[in-house]
């Protein structure tokens, strides 16, 4: 009689249980769905231009390293050798010419860093660095290594 007691106890409570999983599933196929905090339109009203968000690194046009050539070695009055490096940074406008040129590591000689800048600026030439598509300002820096010609 135990025994009979237990297993009509056990087949109660699994009746029970399964009542109560279908009373669930039906609540959530009765309840409506949950309402977006933020409306979101079926279409979106007017499409942006493929631009946007395209971002592109500013890029030299052609090779850097002819843009301060040997043959620009300054030849002052003084007959003095010098060699040196020049590091400099670049600002370059929207339409991809420099706009400043800023020595950022004299080479320890005027007249190399002023060689130096005066040549970047009437040669070097890049393709604008684009920010959404459109051409924005931006730096350049390298150097340029002078030795003495042979």
């Amino acid at each position: 009689e135990a025994r009979e007691k237990a297993k009509q106890a056990g087949a109660d409570q699994a009746a029970r249980a399964e009542r109560e999983r279908r009373a669930e599933q039906a609540r959530a196929q009765s309840e409506p769905e949950p309402t977006p905090l933020v409306d979101t339109p079926a279409e979106m009203p007017w499409q942006p231009p493929e631009t946007v968000g395209l971002t592109r690194a500013l890029k030299p046009l052609g090779n850097p390293g002819n843009w301060v050539p040997q043959s620009a070695y300054p030849r002052g009055e003084s007959p003095q050798a010098i060699e040196g490096t020049v590091a400099f940074t670049l600002y370059v406008g929207a339409d991809g010419r420099p706009t400043t040129c800023e020595v950022t590591s004299s080479s320890g000689n005027g007249e190399l860093d002023a060689v130096t800048c005066s040549n970047l600026m009437r040669r070097a030439r890049f393709d604008p660095a684009l920010e959404n598509g459109q051409p924005v300002p931006a730096t350049y820096s390298n150097r340029a290594r002078w030795v003495i010609p042979k």
